[in-house]
């Protein structure tokens, strides 16, 4: 190793260098999240347990103005989504009953929901998205859901 890396490993000390990598690392993950489409985040996300709720919401948001002009579809997603919040609450507190989590579950409990969470998270967008992206021609359970092109 070079002289001048040790020189500057000392003069630094471990944890200043650390604090630099950590740093580095929460400002280049936070410019991935903030600069990619929701679409393109998800895509890249689903696998690495990082869809949030906040994700769901966009989307929902865009079927909404999507399909503003009926009203009975509008009732129906805003009812379904509901729905899904509530089985998604209860599906996380039947993997974990115990209502002291942490004695129970140990200081890992909220990194697993997060990913359990986020798996649920990605699985509603892929729903939701049906209503964006829509069916190809000849699909015959599409529903309210639009044909692609």
């Amino acid at each position: 190793m070079p002289l001048y890396k040790v020189y500057w490993l000392h003069r630094l000390g471990e944890t200043t260098i650390l604090k630099y990598i950590t740093w580095g690392f929460v400002v280049g993950l936070f410019a991935l999240l903030a600069l990619h489409p929701v679409r393109q985040a998800v895509a890249d996300d689903c696998g690495a347990g990082l869809v949030t709720q906040a994700m769901v919401d966009r989307v929902f948001e865009e079927v909404l103005r999507a399909n503003r002009e009926n009203d009975l579809l509008v009732d129906k997603l805003k009812h379904s989504q509901e729905a899904w919040l509530a089985f998604k609450k209860a599906h996380i507190e039947a993997i974990f009953p115990e209502q002291d989590v942490l004695a129970n579950y140990g200081s890992v409990y909220h990194d697993c929901v997060q990913v359990i969470a986020s798996d649920l998270n990605c699985r509603r967008i892929s729903q939701l998205q049906t209503w964006i992206d829509g069916f190809p021609e000849g699909e015959t359970c599409s529903g309210s859901r639009p044909l692609s092109n």
